[in-house]
């Protein structure tokens, strides 16, 4: 898989790892993305990817910061 779209900072171009750190979760269905949210602070150097499966898109960016604001 080649993960440097998603994170540039990571990996190469050529979807080569940087320093050699893989993705290690995928949530696939994560809606707007609650359960990632609140484990990246537990868990900052894992790299998580999450996809929604909702054929309306994906919240807006308002959303979740809306939403982090009020976890904290």
């Amino acid at each position: 898989m080649d993960w440097s779209t998603h994170y540039p900072k990571f990996y190469n171009e050529d979807g080569k790892s940087k320093d050699g750190q893989k993705v290690e979760w995928a949530d696939v269905g994560c809606g707007f993305g609650g359960l990632l949210m609140s484990l990246a602070p537990q868990f900052p150097d894992t790299l998580m990817l999450g996809t929604s499966l909702s054929l309306s898109g994906s919240p807006s960016r308002a959303d979740n910061k809306e939403w982090r604001s009020e976890q904290q």
